[in-house]
């Protein structure tokens, strides 16, 4: 558990937006457009070879270089920089829509115990919204009031947790991850093998080729049948079978781990955002 509490004392700028970045220059300048009702934007920039950080400070926000250390030491120190009453913890290829920037002045005005709210994400699949397939709207915790929150992270998951109340906030946040299906390959590929490791540490997990096809084939089903993923067309269909392969991969690999074959990198998992609505064997690269 890694303490993210900021700076203390009172705060004269009410809302702070926070951003993760490593050549994210597609998508920065948008993102920070999305946000520009917050009195304070940082990028947090993991070492960028692209332009992102110029492009950050051309939108008008802070730039922060930061050494990764993984996703929860990461994130955790990029929310620290903060000052604001509030913290809005964003990625780069996210966006507030204009009713979600009301919804969240309104809620973080409002005088109550609420110290965190949960906001749906409306997720965009190469290009497409999904509706189905467990990709319609998950809550994620993302706005904190700032020193009541930690975060959480092992080598595939981080959340954010808030040491008080939490509500819920009804208007989305538009996600729009992997535009290409190249760009979630590797993020599939990355993604498996971190799980992997962690299925391989655990002795009480079983692995390899068999316990793979199993499970693959149930997430195949989960999505497609279970989740209505058929209703999203060709993309759901496309979006079962990959979260099928992507299970199939990391008890397979895990096997091969288990076997002394560990040919898989893991080293510059940075590059690749893995943003999972936490908590369990049904996260999946987003």
């Amino acid at each position: 558990m890694v303490r993210a509490t900021g700076n203390g004392g009172e705060s004269p700028v009410r809302l702070s937006v926070v951003v993760m970045a490593k050549d994210e220059a597609h998508n920065i300048s948008a993102c920070l457009a999305s946000v520009d009702f917050a009195g304070e934007r940082i990028v947090a920039d993991t070492g960028s070879s692209d332009n992102t950080r110029a492009l950050a400070r051309e939108a008008g926000a802070e730039v922060v270089d930061l050494r990764w250390q993984g996703f929860g030491p990461t994130k955790a120190k990029a929310l620290a920089l903060a000052k604001g009453e509030w913290v809005f913890s964003l990625d780069a290829d996210e966006r507030a829509t204009p009713a979600l920037a009301d919804e969240i002045f309104s809620a973080i005005r409002r005088r109550n115990d609420i110290d965190g709210y949960e906001i749906p994400r409306r997720s965009f699949f190469l290009g497409r919204e999904m509706r189905h397939g467990g990709w319609d709207r998950d809550y994620v915790l993302r706005l904190v009031r700032r020193g009541v929150f930690h975060v959480t992270g092992s080598a595939v998951h981080e959340r954010i947790v808030v040491e008080g109340r939490t509500g819920r906030l009804f208007h989305p946040l538009d996600h729009h991850t992997c535009p290409r299906f190249a760009s979630y390959l590797a993020k599939m590929d990355l993604y498996s093998t971190l799980a992997a490791q962690e299925i391989a540490a655990d002795p009480s997990r079983r692995a390899g080729v068999a316990v793979g096809l199993a499970r693959g084939f149930v997430a195949f089903v989960k999505k497609l049948v279970v989740q209505r993923g058929w209703r999203d067309g060709a993309h759901g269909v496309v979006l079962a079978v990959s979260s099928g392969y992507e299970r199939f991969l990391r008890y397979t690999k895990a096997g091969l781990i288990r076997g002394g074959h560990d040919v898989f990198s893991a080293t510059r998992l940075e590059e690749t955002e893995l943003d999972t609505p936490g908590g369990g064997e049904g996260d999946e690269p987003r």
